[in-house]
């Protein structure tokens, strides 16, 4: 993470900081074992569960704003977590007591740029393929979940030098090309049009999310939904 010329990593005090003034709890990632809250809204509609990292947690209310007349959505977001450890939370969304969703939301992969932000040459292909494979873990646990929606990481600070960020979005784009039901939710690209990145992102980090990048996203989350997973039927139009 870059903030007036100083690098820091996604555990340092200074990231504390700044989720804790967007209002976002720092508990440490991955404590205790999975658990997720139960389906809220309209409880007649179709099943929706989103998971994700400290960007999904910021867009909770307005998650429930686009979500709640129409469908049943879960959100399990906790911050600081990598693509393998969300997985667990992914799996306990799928398996719950109430039904597995109709759709996945999975928007995970920021902090695993992160993490591997420094590192180049051998160590920059390491990571790469361990978030590789953990993307090959999460898709393979939730697969049959009819319709996934990969939602791309966004590395408009220009902090992610180790390609981790490039080869996790490629991966996203491969997958919906070449897997039914699954779809990506083109995060990055909206970002880097025009103002967008300004708009919607905060100066404190470039990575969280403004008022109106909560907004956004949720309205994105949403309208990814009545598209692409409509369109193939797995949800009823909207």
């Amino acid at each position: 993470m870059h903030n007036s010329g100083v690098w820091v990593r996604s555990g340092s005090l200074f990231h504390q900081a700044v989720l804790a003034a967007f209002g976002v709890s720092t508990l440490a990632a991955g404590a205790g074992s999975p658990s997720v809250n139960l389906y809220q809204g309209n409880q007649l509609g179709p099943k929706v569960g989103m998971v994700g990292d400290s960007l999904t947690c910021l867009s909770q209310k307005d998650l429930e704003a686009e979500f709640g007349d129409k469908y049943a959505y879960q959100v399990s977001c906790h911050n600081g977590i990598s693509v393998a450890e969300g997985t667990p939370w992914a799996v306990k969304v799928d398996q719950s007591v109430e039904g597995s969703p109709a759709v996945m939301i999975v928007n995970l992969g920021t902090n695993d740029g992160l993490r591997a932000e420094h590192d180049v040459g051998p160590h920059n292909a390491s990571d790469v393929a361990a978030a590789l494979q953990s993307l090959n873990n999460l898709a393979w646990d939730i697969q049959h979940v009819p319709c996934v929606i990969w939602v791309t990481v966004s590395n408009i600070p220009d902090i992610f030098h180790s390609g981790v960020t490039h080869a996790m979005n490629n991966w996203m784009h491969s997958r919906a090309q070449t897997v039914p039901g699954n779809y990506v939710l083109d995060w990055w690209t909206m970002l880097t049009h025009g103002n967008n990145g300004a708009q919607y992102l905060s100066p404190l980090d470039g990575i969280h999310t403004t008022t109106a990048g909560q907004q956004m996203l949720a309205t994105m989350y949403y309208q990814a939904v009545r598209t692409d997973c409509a369109a193939q039927g797995i949800v009823p139009g909207q």
